[in-house]
């Protein structure tokens, strides 16, 4: 990873780590952890959507075998 994506992928997590505790009315004092925050709220990290899509998107994750990107992907 490339220092100039390395800091995208912090400036997104840091949005969502405040974005979070926005919806859950919590604040840094509160000394509550992200993880804790995002497991009540139910939803998944950022990153972790990211990483699934590129997997998806390469066909290592949980794409269907018959889509035509991943058989043209397969073909290079």
């Amino acid at each position: 990873m490339t220092d100039e994506s390395r800091r995208q992928t912090e400036a997104i997590e840091r949005a969502e780590r405040m974005t979070v505790r926005h919806m859950c009315g919590v604040t840094v004092k509160d000394k509550k952890s992200s993880e804790e925050l995002r497991q009540r709220r139910g939803i998944d990290s950022v990153s972790d959507v990211i990483r699934r899509s590129r997997l998806r998107w390469f066909g290592l994750g949980l794409a269907n075998p018959d889509r035509i990107y991943k058989t043209r992907v397969s073909g290079f």
